[in-house]
């Protein structure tokens, strides 16, 4: 049996032995693989302590630009209509009992508002979007990337044709990086049984 890491990173271009993987979903989670097994990890540490730039991570960030625009601390921002609409309400009890009563998971459903808000011209959706890309590329750079290593990314996130992957993209080229985007694990997963390791 293989780890996440080590399936999704096999179903890169050429199926890779050595390099970087990056998983943005639900949660976050990077990882170095050498001789197709994960030898370091960073983030993926749950949505309590980590997971940065995660679908989970834009939701609870949605809805903390949603509270500080009702109170006054904050700009006024599209997510408040479709946020209103999910927790029930506009009043800050709306907002805080669903983000208190939700299952963690669920706030990542709120990733799909932000993302839709940003294509709409909202500033502070796409501002969330910006530093969910930051914090992956950070995720990314803990790892100790090399010039022209591959890193093979993937999740609902950064997958072909992801929301976050020509922000991603953009960030990674300074560390002299290019995503390599897969859709889910199958190819690795199938990569991995054929080379029998």
């Amino acid at each position: 049996l293989r780890g996440d890491a080590d399936v999704a990173f096999a179903g890169g271009e050429g199926t890779p032995a050595d390099g970087l993987v990056l998983i943005a979903g639900t949660g976050a989670a990077a990882a170095r693989v050498a001789g197709r097994r994960a030898i370091r990890a960073a983030d993926g540490d749950g949505w309590l302590l980590g997971d940065a730039g995660s679908g989970f991570w834009l939701g609870r960030e949605a809805l903390r630009a949603v509270l500080r625009s009702l109170d006054g601390r904050g700009p006024s921002t599209a997510l408040t209509g479709p946020v209103g609409a999910l927790c029930g309400g506009l009043a800050k009890e709306d907002v805080v009992r669903y983000a208190y009563g939700a299952e963690p998971v669920r706030l990542a459903a709120l990733s799909p508002v932000v993302v839709e808000a940003a294509g709409a011209g909202d500033e502070v959706a796409s501002a969330l979007l910006d530093r969910a890309a930051d914090e992956l590329c950070a995720t990314v750079a803990a790892l100790g990337p090399r010039p022209g290593e591959p890193l093979v990314v993937t999740g609902g996130l950064l997958g072909p044709g992801g929301p976050l992957l020509e922000r991603l993209r953009a960030r990674v080229s300074a560390l002299g990086l290019t995503p390599d985007p897969v859709r889910d694990g199958l190819a690795g997963a199938v990569a991995l049984a054929r080379l029998r390791v």
